[in-house]
């Protein structure tokens, strides 16, 4: 890719952060890049965290339902294949206040 093909679609981190990219510039040899986005990263990235939150929004449903423990948002990397940290927050920022002090033990 050439330096001035390098994508700058906005994104949800564009604001924040930019993805460093390796492309060519106009003598042919490989230089770093900024990027603040690429519309297709940006929709396979949001695909996947809408599969996240609703695998987590059936997870918290059995919990509530008690049909699992609790224990099952420790197990989301091992089980879903997504980070634990990132289940446990998106569980608590989904969770009403009774059921967040469940977990602050």
């Amino acid at each position: 890719m050439k330096k001035e093909d390098v994508p700058q679609d906005p994104g949800a981190l564009g604001r924040v952060t930019k993805e460093v990219c390796y492309a060519t510039d106009k003598d042919g040899k490989y230089t770093k890049e900024l990027s603040t986005g690429w519309e297709v990263k940006i929709n396979a990235l949001d695909l996947a965290w809408e599969d996240i939150e609703e695998r987590v929004k059936a997870a918290k449903q059995k919990v509530l339902n008690n049909e699992a423990s609790q224990v099952l948002f420790f197990y989301g990397e091992k089980i879903n294949g997504y980070d634990y940290d990132c289940c446990l927050y998106r569980f608590l920022e989904m969770a009403d206040q009774k059921t967040h002090e469940a977990f602050c033990i």
